[in-house]
Parts: structure tokens; C-alpha cells; sequence
């Protein structure tokens, strides 16, 4: 099954509207058509749609032709134009049970094709009123109902979300998304966010189009939309923008708009570059995956992670916030996003978002640790002490900082109250020997080691890790 466009070519008079296209798009598939106004977009779905006669060429649906078995391509097709053309003074359910007695439909079989499409497009709170009374966002919805009131095979969206507000335009997208998951294949003519939008998530269910015109540069580009009529070869090669990228340029009146989708290893170089501390060139990075793909969760991740690196911390969490808007679920956004107000000295708003990632991962070390840096800051020791010791028993050994802290917190509870100054400080000074057997080059465990021995009064011991920390 397939929607199959062969040297499809349309003049008006002596203008060409349709020079000569040809593509495929097959079952599953969400084909994305664009290209300037006056390019041709619209005309190419009337004649796929049987409502105009091609010039030359031929239009395939299904293995049948527009020309000769029309009535035959109109069964298989549904069909929304750009201009919804809605009966405005009709209920939504009457006028679903209207188009689908158009198409033969009757009986129980009308009315449960109606139930289906009533709660696949959500219309179930709208379906007893006016279609004139509806949002646009809503008569987009019923223009969609029609168009699969009778099952079809392939389903030809023209503009489907230009006008919608924001908010309408994600609903229409996730409708889209879920046809595309069925048999009907999408072929839709979307505005330049929507096609960003899915190339980007839907990588291996999106078609490459290209024209006689740039067939040459395909080397060069992975997915690519575009239109380069009348544009010189050089102005072309050098408007190619780099992979990864969205780019919109414009010759005279002739615009290019084109996406480029590409296998890319920013996310990975970007880890790569945190870890050899060049934390600045690793943000660019980060950046410019979530601008390739802004749904990514994990280059946001990423990208919050280095603003905290990098003492930014409400940006941090503004994007730390968007990661856990798309995974709820992300554990680490909410540990992250925690950090980044520890950072800030918010420490309860810190708590709250620690006890969540908690609750989604039970032996969640970092949770508990810096859950653990909350409560210390807040002089809650035996809190943060608890947090701690959770920590270690996940840890296995390889993080010598929870010792460090729980060490801190000894201290500082030992500083506080002296009942218990030297039980305190004699647990500190066995947590920090564990932290320096597992990494000796810890330069503030020296320190505090001398500042704990001398005030137990031990000068031996403190003098021997002075000299250790003089000669680290």
C-alpha cells in the first residue's frame, strides 16, 4: 500500500505550478511536503486527491490511478484541505453522521464509526455542539474526524496546524502521531515547526523529498525539504547549512527552507568535554543538541548538569524543569534540579525534589547524598547523617565524598554540642580514612584530619597528616 507521485507535472496556461516530482510514501510513513508559497504544495494533493487533472505524470493510491479509477482513489483517501470546509451550523456528531452517510455508512455501522472517531480526535465533550461555536483547535479536530470517518488508507493533511495556538498545535501533533502508529501512512504538507518537530522525533518514519533540481547535493543532507527554483548553483552550495540544523535563507523571492537531520554526536562530546573540565565548550555542545532536538531528554539533562558546573543555576532549573515536564519519571532531573537549589541555598525546595527522585529510585546514591548536603546545611545532622549512611550502603565503595560529608557533619555536630565533641570527631576521623584509602589525593580530608587531631589534643597525629597534606 502506498501514495506513488510519478513526473507529476501541472500547468496552468503557460505557468508550471508542478514541474515534474516524483516520491513515495508507504504504509506507516509521515511524509513531510514543504516548500515556499506558490510552490506547488496544494496543487500536488488536489490532483493526489482526485479534485484536479495532472498535466503528465501520473498519481498512484493503492495501486490505483487518479485519472483512470478516480471514484475508486476517493474510497481510499481522506482528505483535510488547508481551508477546513466545515458546515459551521451543524452539531459535530450530526455532521460526522452526515459525511459518513456519504460514504455508504449506515445503521450501527454509522454509529460506531461515529463513537470511534468521536474518541480517537477527543470530541467526546464537543460532539452536541455547533461546529461554528468551536475553537479552531476543535474544527481542525473535526476536520479530521471526517476525513477517517470511512477508514481510509491514506490520509492527505494540507497545512494541519497553521493558525493553531500553541497549546492546539501539540494536541494536533500527538493525533497525528497516533494515526501514523496505524495503517493509514500521513502525507502532510506541515509549517516549518511542525516538520522540525517531526523529523527530529520520528526520524525513521520520515521521507526525504527532493527534486530533479538538487538530486546532486543528496550526499550532503540526510532529511531535507526544500525548494531552489530559479536559484543560481552557486547560491545553493553555499547556503547549505552544516547537518543538525533548521535554515531558512531567501534568493531574490524565492525562499530555501530546509532541515537537515543527522546521526550527531554532540550529547556524547559534550560528556567528553565535561569530563576533561572544559565545561564552557561543553555547554555549546549540549546547547546545540537541544536545539537539533529540543525534545531530547537527554541533552537537556546534559545541558542542566553543566549550567550547575557552571554556577547557573535558575537556568539550571528552568531546563531541569522541562526534562522532568517530558519524563516525569527522570529520577536524575529531579537530583539534578535539586543540586541546583542546594546551589542556591533553598535547601527545603532542594528536600522536596530529593525525596522525589527517591521515591523513583530506592537506591538513588546521589539522592541521598545530597539530600544528606540539605539537611547538614540546615544543621539537622542526625538527617543528614542518615542520608549518608543510605548512600554508602548503595554505593558499594567507589564514592569517597559520602564519607567526606558524613565526616563534615560530625564535626560540625561535634563543634556544637561538646558532650559529644569526641565521639563525634573520632567517627569523623574513621570516615575520612576510608575516604583517603579509596582516594588518597583529597587535599580538604588533610586538612581536616590536622584540624580534628589537634583538637583532641593529638599533636603526633596531626603533624604527620600536616606533612601529608605539605607534601600532597
Amino acid at each position: 500500500m502506498s501514495l506513488k507521485v510519478d513526473q507529476l507535472t501541472k500547468k496552468f496556461g503557460s505557468q508550471v505550478a508542478v514541474n515534474a516530482i516524483s516520491f513515495e510514501a508507504r504504509q506507516g510513513e509521515i511524509l513531510g511536503f514543504l516548500g515556499p508559497n506558490g510552490a506547488g504544495k496544494s496543487t500536488t494533493m488536489k490532483i493526489a486527491t482526485a479534485y484536479l487533472p495532472p498535466s503528465s505524470g501520473s498519481v498512484q493510491v493503492c495501486g490505483k490511478d487518479v485519472v483512470d479509477d478516480s471514484l475508486a482513489v476517493r474510497k481510499l483517501i481522506g482528505y483535510l484541505p488547508e481551508h477546513n470546509p466545515l458546515y459551521l451550523d451543524m452539531y459535530v456528531r450530526e455532521y460526522l453522521e452526515f459525511i459518513g452517510s456519504m460514504y455508504k455508512l449506515s445503521g450501527q455501522a454509522l454509529r460506531q464509526r461515529v463513537h470511534e472517531m468521536v474518541n480517537l480526535c477527543g470530541l467526546g465533550l464537543e460532539q452536541r455542539k455547533l461546529i461554528g461555536s468551536l475553537s479552531k483547535g476543535y474544527r481542525q479536530r473535526v476536520g479530521l474526524a471526517q476525513a477517517l470517518i470511512h477508514d481510509p488508507r491514506v490520509l492527505i493533511l494540507d497545512e494541519p496546524t497553521t493558525g493553531l495556538d500553541p497549546n492546539q498545535i501539540v494536541e494536533i501533533r500527538k493525533l497525528i502521531k497516533e494515526l501514523g502508529k496505524e495503517k493509514i501512512r500521513v502525507a502532510a504538507n506541515f509549517e516549518i515547526t511542525t516538520a522540525q518537530y517531526f523529523a527530529n522525533k520520528y526520524p525513521e518514519r520520515i521521507q526525504m523529498l527532493w527534486t530533479r533540481e538538487n538530486e546532486k547535493y543528496k550526499q550532503k543532507w540526510d532529511y531535507a525539504f526544500f525548494g531552489t527554483r530559479g536559484m543560481p548553483k552557486q547560491l545553493i552550495e553555499a547556503s547549505f547549512p552544516p547537518k543538525g540544523t533548521i535554515h531558512t535563507i531567501k534568493a531574490d523571492t524565492v525562499p530555501l527552507i530546509a532541515i537537515v537531520k543527522s546521526k550527531n554526536d554532540y550529547i556524547a562530546q559534550a560528556f567528553k568535554l565535561r569530563g576533561e573540565n572544559k565545561r564552557n565548550e561543553a555547554l555549546e555542545l549540549a546547547e546545540k543538541a537541544v536545539d537539533f532536538e529540543p525534545n531530547n531528554v537527554e541533552a537537556q539533562r546534559i545541558k542542566g548538569m553543566l549550567l550547575i558546573d557552571l554556577n547557573q543555576n535558575d537556568e539550571a532549573i528552568r531546563t531541569l524543569s522541562k526534562v522532568i515536564s517530558l519524563n516525569p519519571d527522570d529520577f536524575v532531573a529531579y537530583t539534578l534540579a535539586g543540586i541546583a537549589y542546594n546551589r542556591k541555598k533553598q535547601y527545603e525546595n532542594a528536600i522536596r525534589l530529593f525525596n522525589k527522585s527517591i521515591e523513583l529510585k530506592v537506591n538513588n546514591t546521589s539522592g541521598y547524598l545530597n539530600r544528606g548536603r540539605s539537611y547538614m546545611a540546615l544543621k539537622n545532622f542526625n538527617q543528614a547523617l542518615e542520608n549518608f549512611q543510605e548512600a554508602a550502603k548503595y554505593d558499594n565503595g567507589r564514592n569517597p565524598r559520602i564519607y567526606v560529608e558524613a565526616s563534615i557533619a560530625l564535626l560540625q555536630q561535634g563543634m556544637a554540642n561538646p558532650q559529644i565533641k569526641r565521639n563525634r570527631f573520632e567517627l569523623a576521623i574513621r570516615n575520612m580514612k576510608l575516604a583517603l584509602e579509596m582516594n588518597p589525593n583529597q587535599k580538604d580530608v588533610y586538612r581536616n584530619l590536622v584540624f580534628a587531631y589537634r583538637e583532641l589534643g593529638d599533636e603526633a597525629n596531626a603533624a604527620r597528616y600536616q606533612k601529608m597534606l605539605q607534601g600532597n
